[in-house]
């Protein structure tokens, strides 16, 4: 009888890399959460600048201290990163149960950041 070679597979993470994953995906899970009441907010907020009368603000009186085009951008570049950010909860919650895809969970992890720091920055 011969032996058979199986074909080796990626290499998987250890106990600790898995459980940092699982603290990682709790922190990213905070952080989607935070984005999504951010961006709703941002989405409700009136410019100041086109604010006529008192009606226009929201319920605590609020406007969005910026341009309608700089409301927009922020909306636009933020959505796509909270997406991303709650994206990255999952595939950390995938790499700590496979132990494998923690290169494509940084780059999704970078991706979001940039875009949600790009919103609140103009924003």
């Amino acid at each position: 009888m011969e032996a058979t070679a199986t074909p080796a597979g990626p290499p998987k993470a250890g106990a600790m890399a898995r459980v940092g994953a699982v603290v990682l995906a709790l922190v990213l899970a905070f952080i989607t959460a935070v984005a999504v009441i951010v961006m709703l907010d941002i989405g409700e907020l009136t410019p100041c600048d086109d604010v006529t009368n008192i009606t226009q603000l929201n319920d605590d009186g609020e406007c969005f201290d910026g341009s309608s085009t700089s409301k927009t951008i922020s909306l636009i570049l933020g959505w796509p990163g909270t997406l991303l950010a709650g994206l990255a909860t999952l595939m950390a919650l995938g790499f700590a149960i496979r132990g494998t895809g923690g290169r494509p969970l940084v780059m999704v992890i970078i991706a979001g950041a940039v875009l949600l720091g790009l919103s609140l920055l103009i924003g």
